[in-house]
């Protein structure tokens, strides 16, 4: 687990998981989601929900997008942001191709410790102890890093990488057809 943290923090990618890849794309590798929820009714904004603490939100990135029909969603419809959070204590599952059973030793984690094994694989991380919580948090090229506690206890609640770049939205979708095509 300690592996999935410091290379998320590093890259934003979970597995063979990356900002910008296309729904279908996330499905060829992990699967179906358990659930899909639009997100405000709409569906260029979809939160797929797999089981245990994985959801990963979807958008689309071209403003005609509801004018094309559904066939232009399930081709552009690109991962924005990943998120893990701890649900009611249990252990993060994932699916096996980013990591095969739970993530039981990091329910047991609180943030100054995933801040430490961070600094020592060499990854910087801005830390805010405010009033509400306690936070890591890092940005990246074309992503932003944050990681959550309750100051109450310390324990890390949420874990999330936003993409931050989807004006290169068009470039990435390019790329990752080309790599599935060939």
């Amino acid at each position: 687990m300690d592996e999935l943290l410091v290379t998320l923090c590093r890259n934003a990618t979970l597995g063979p998981l990356a900002l910008g890849m296309p729904a279908g794309q996330v499905e060829k590798h992990i699967g179906q989601p358990k659930r899909v929820n639009l997100v405000q009714g709409h569906d260029c904004w979809q939160r797929y929900l797999y089981r245990g603490a994985l959801s990963l939100f979807f958008t689309c990135h071209e403003p005609a997008a509801q004018h094309q029909g559904p066939a232009w969603h399930s081709r552009h419809l690109l991962l924005n942001t990943i998120t893990i959070d701890v649900v009611d204590g249990n252990p993060p599952e994932f699916p096996a191709p980013i990591a095969p059973g739970s993530a039981g030793s990091l329910t047991s984690w609180r943030v100054d410790d995933m801040h430490r094994l961070l600094a020592a694989n060499g990854i910087e991380m801005t830390r805010d102890d405010s009033a509400d919580d306690r936070t890591l948090s890092r940005d990246l090229d074309h992503a932003h890093v944050h990681i959550s506690s309750t100051v109450d206890d310390g324990f890390w609640t949420r874990i999330e990488a936003d993409w931050t770049r989807p004006v290169s939205a068009r470039r990435i979708h390019d790329s990752s057809a080309a790599s599935l095509d060939g």
